[in-house]
């Protein structure tokens, strides 16, 4: 968990489901499919720990990175912040965390998709 003076960085759980889905629906240009029903997340939330995110005020979610990867390629999905809490370095820190070097990971992506351009 990462924090900044306005908001704290944690993985995401699939308890913030219905927080997540709410947010993901107000957020322009975010397609949703049936890869983001709630099982479909717990079962990429399981694939991919350590990769997923959720910025949080208080008790509120204002904002996600859904992040995974095929051990080549990382896939930076459903980076997402609430409009209030916008230019606050939130999107920028939530891209950041999950592609950094970590203890566990065998290397560094080779390569970073975005969205469906992979």
């Amino acid at each position: 968990m990462r924090q900044n003076m306005d908001y704290v960085l944690r993985e995401m759980t699939i308890g913030d489901y219905d927080d997540i889905w709410r947010l993901w629906e107000q957020a322009e240009g975010l397609s949703l499919e049936e890869s983001d029903t709630r099982k479909a997340i717990a079962i990429y939330l399981n694939r991919n720990r350590g990769l997923c995110f959720v910025a949080c005020v208080g008790d509120e979610i204002v904002g996600t990175v859904l992040c995974g990867h095929d051990g080549r390629r990382g896939i930076l999905r459903h980076l997402a912040v609430k409009k209030e809490f916008r230019r606050r370095g939130i999107a920028r820190a939530d891209q950041r965390i999950p592609f950094s070097p970590r203890e566990g990971r065998d290397r560094e992506m080779q390569h970073i998709c975005l969205g469906y351009e992979c």
